[in-house]
């Protein structure tokens, strides 16, 4: 009860029926609560809850000691400062604000230092990128190594805010202009194939129109055409190509036996 009165006597009082926190460093007195009983219960609730504001300091502390990514806990820590600037008890803040502006310090070189190397990283990922993004001899290959980049990119850490919009418009400018081109470079690539299939549909449906030709030598000449030209036309998706080869051979045999 002594080190109450004494701990009251040091931080608060007791006015009007309400108790009060006396001011400390730029902060006036402030009204903290009121007294429901007597003077002496009110002051020990208020000097009780200040242990609560050590409890989450410590916490904090503890947490931070333990993180992979300390730096996270900065928000957190400004959170808390402000939350002790209002607590309601009965106590010596002082220590506990000075604790919190010097871990403010060490996480906020921590997270300057990491923003180097971020950035370091990040730009080295670029370059990185943009050597990929050129290797469009085989697109697949060069988009599972753009992809695999970008897993890196968004695992690295933020860079100064200062260049980390101009810094991630660069990055991503790059790989969209590389899906861009992949995109037209598979719409063409389509639009071929389209092409060439078209061609053999058309070689099949001459085929089949050949079938019941009656001048069997002309019509074997044509057969003959249409077999050399089905060799020019190069690769279609094999699937594709075996069916419309049945369908051509269906008619061929068919013709050739006739004109056996």
């Amino acid at each position: 009860m002594e080190n109450t009165v004494k701990t009251a006597a040091e931080y608060g009082y007791c006015k009007d029926g309400k108790v009060f926190l006396k001011g400390y460093l730029e902060y006036p007195d402030r009204l903290i609560g009121v007294v429901r009983n007597t003077e002496e219960e009110a002051l020990q609730y208020f000097v009780n809850r200040f242990a609560i504001a050590e409890n989450k300091v410590n916490l904090l502390f503890s947490q931070v000691d333990d993180a992979q990514n300390k730096g996270s806990y900065l928000t957190k820590l400004l959170q808390l400062r402000k939350n002790l600037i209002e607590f309601d008890g009965l106590g010596n803040f002082v220590p506990l604000l000075h604790k919190l502006d010097e871990l403010e310090l060490q996480l906020r070189e921590l997270i300057l230092n990491n923003q180097i190397k971020n950035l370091e990283i990040k730009r080295a990922l670029i370059d990185e990128v943009k050597k990929a993004t050129e290797a469009t001899e085989d697109w697949t290959k060069a988009t599972e190594a753009i992809m695999e980049i970008k897993t890196k990119w968004l695992k690295t850490g933020p860079v100064d805010k200062a260049l980390q919009d101009s810094i991630e418009a660069e990055f991503n400018a790059i790989v969209d202009d590389f899906f861009v081109r992949r995109r037209e470079y598979y719409a063409e690539k389509n639009r071929i194939i389209d092409e060439k299939l078209a061609q053999l549909q058309r070689i099949v449906d001459s085929a089949r129109a050949l079938r019941y030709e009656q001048d069997v030598d002309a019509g074997f000449a044509k057969i003959k055409d249409l077999q050399r030209e089905w060799k020019t036309i190069g690769q279609v998706p094999p699937k594709k190509q075996s069916l419309l080869w049945k369908q051509f051979k269906r008619s061929s045999d068919f013709f050739f036996e006739r004109y056996n």
